[in-house]
């Protein structure tokens, strides 16, 4: 593949914005009634609660790219290379298998946001990777998977990465060099992390204001 492809949940970025906006309107009234010394104590929860939707439901991702898989969870960025994979499952979230352990993809995309199409970058290009090539198939019949959890994100996004973990492994029969599985690498998400504690330090501070 060229260049990478991000699958997202249609779901959270939904959820987001309706949280946001919801805290703006209560932000708005308090700001409007003047009521000037909540405003220490209800901006800095407002801040927190918006950066804890973004954390659970807009940061959370997975990218498909040339050398393997990587897993944006909530508090943690995974990141497993082609040769280290030995199962791609669609359950209620994505499930990426090693053979160490199992992967699994914080709510990006989970089989709870039914959608018709998995959201890859969110544009009519990137839906159209989700058919095989020239045969005009259905979705669900070129990824091989049951027609019941055709319209589920995580089926889809299994689908796909297993069409990529496919050709990963024809690449690497084709060139005859062996391959050794890869080693998994994972990292804190620091700055989401930091950027929490901060909110929680200036509501603290607020509360004892």
């Amino acid at each position: 593949m060229t260049s990478d492809v991000t699958l997202k949940p249609r779901f959270g970025m939904w959820l987001c914005v309706i949280v946001w906006a919801l805290l703006a309107l209560a932000l708005v009234s308090i700001f409007v009634q003047r009521f000037w010394g909540d405003l220490f104590v209800y901006a800095p929860a407002f801040l927190l609660v918006a950066w804890l939707c973004w954390m659970l439901f807009g940061v959370p991702s997975v990218t498909v790219g040339e050398h393997g898989v990587g897993l944006v969870n909530v508090f943690r960025t995974v990141r497993i290379p082609w040769s280290a994979i030995i199962d791609v499952q669609p359950s209620f979230t994505l499930l990426i298998r090693t053979k160490r352990r199992a992967y699994h993809a914080w709510a990006a995309p989970g089989a709870a946001q039914a959608s018709t199409f998995a959201t890859l970058g969110a544009d009519q290009q990137v839906r159209l990777n989700l058919m095989l090539p020239d045969d005009g198939r259905q979705i669900g019949d070129a990824l091989r998977f049951d027609r019941r959890a055709d319209s589920a994100d995580s089926t889809l996004a299994a689908g796909y990465i297993r069409r990529e973990w496919d050709r990963w492994q024809h690449r690497a029969a084709e060139s005859g060099a062996p391959v050794a599985a890869a080693e998994v690498r994972s990292t804190v998400n620091l700055r989401e992390c930091l950027i929490a504690l901060a909110l929680v330090a200036l509501l603290v501070a607020g509360i004892l204001h």
